[in-house]
């Protein structure tokens, strides 16, 4: 029997940094990408092989992420001829899924079309109302982008493209956490996710457009206490959610508050391999999808190199009462020799602190709910099942039905 492969995602980015505007807060905005000689686009062959080699895995479920820069500058085409490079290369029965993340600037319908016919997931970034949006998210001539990326998400909308709302949080916005939630809210948005900017230059310290620890801790705050008075609980926030998942099931959904780091690898347009997006430079390297296995590189990212780095916590992290619920945050915010130094007190941990220290209470009761609520559903299926073996004349020392391997009366029949 083969050995069971852990899954793990492909984070790509087909155009590199290469995008269509010039926000002012932009990971890229300093020239962080040290590699000049990266193609414009990513070349048919190293597209093929990346797609053949992953979908080769036969992982339980294969995602590939697509991502930039802004990725739909590499043309409809190139995402065309990746959706059939998957067909190609992938197995009946075999579940593979994309997701984009995008501004929406090119969004057209024939775009939105295409997305939705083949079950795309997309981020689309929207910073609040325009005039919070236009702040920030401007074109090369410092032009607003906020009416683009509104008419992308109505496209969206029309043709039914299941999408996430991306705001990024900065010095700008920080403190329009009650205005920004109500205002998406409006819009009839109910899967957002708020990213907070932590931009540092050379020597570590935090450049202007950087949200503060305060500041973000705040934002968290006024966020949560917005959500509770909205008394909308359809509504998805991927960071709260992450902290309930924790505090339900032991387990984050976000990689910057989980135990580990280390469950995607990055691909760059000439077919690098790196362990994340925040850890590109050249040290990080480990291999290309033309000539190295990416299993192997992932197991070298999980198992040593760069999934150790979530572990070197500060000491005073270690006494923390919260580790349970950040780990030390994402490598890339903590403090120690330098900005991509995996070692220290994250940068934002005192936000982290403000919000736990209000309202961890509220994420308990709120756990306690959907603890309840899920054993209730269970107790109810379990009801079902039964009554409906029962019905069928099912013996109460007969194999249970639903091919647990124990006795009806053990099982669905108690």
């Amino acid at each position: 029997m083969a050995e069971a492969r852990r899954p793990f995602q492909l984070l790509i980015k087909p155009v590199g940094p290469r995008c269509n505007l010039a926000c002012r807060y932009c990971f890229y905005s300093g020239d962080a990408e040290p590699d000049r000689s990266l193609p414009a686009v990513m070349p048919d062959d190293v597209l093929e092989t990346m797609i053949r080699e992953f979908l080769s895995l036969r992982l339980p479920q294969s995602v590939l992420c697509w991502q930039g820069g802004e990725p739909t500058l590499a043309g409809l085409d190139f995402f065309r001829r990746a959706v059939e490079l998957e067909k190609e290369h992938g197995a009946d029965g075999q579940v593979v899924s994309n997701a984009l993340q995008t501004n929406g600037q090119a969004i057209d319908d024939d775009w939105a079309r295409f997305l939705a016919q083949y079950r795309f997931l997309v981020g689309l970034s929207i910073d609040g109302p325009a005039e919070v949006h236009d702040a920030q998210r401007v074109d090369a001539g410092g032009r607003g982008s906020h009416d683009k990326a509104m008419r992308a998400a109505e496209l969206f909308r029309r043709h039914g493209v299941e999408f996430n709302i991306l705001t990024v949080v900065h010095a700008g916005n920080q403190d329009k956490a009650r205005e920004i939630f109500r205002w998406q809210l409006d819009q009839g948005w109910r899967h957002l996710q708020y990213i907070p900017c932590v931009e540092t230059d050379s020597g570590g310290s935090a450049l202007p457009c950087s949200s503060t620890p305060e500041g973000y801790g705040r934002f968290l705050c006024d966020l949560w206490e917005a959500y509770k008075d909205s008394g909308r609980r359809d509504v998805g926030i991927r960071t709260f959610d992450s902290w309930l998942a924790q505090k339900v099931r032991g387990e984050s959904t976000l990689c910057t508050f989980g135990e580990h780091c280390g469950d995607y690898l990055l691909i760059k347009p000439d077919g690098g391999i790196f362990p994340c997006d925040f850890f590109f430079d050249p040290r990080w390297r480990l291999g290309n999808v033309m000539t190295d296995d990416l299993y192997r590189a992932f197991s070298e990212v999980r198992q040593r190199t760069f999934g150790a780095l979530k572990t070197q916590v500060d000491a005073e992290c270690t006494a923390c009462p919260h580790l349970a619920l950040c780990h030390g945050g994402c490598p890339k915010d903590r403090l120690a020799a330098g900005p991509r130094d995996g070692t220290g007190r994250s940068v934002l941990c005192d936000a982290y602190r403000m919000f736990f220290g209000h309202f961890e209470a509220d994420l308990d009761a709120m756990a306690g709910e959907i603890r309840s609520i899920e054993k209730a559903r269970e107790d109810t299926m379990r009801e079902m099942r039964r009554r409906r073996f029962a019905a069928s004349g099912v013996g109460r020392n007969a194999p249970c039905p639903c091919g647990s391997g124990r006795k009806f009366k053990h099982c669905c029949g108690r």
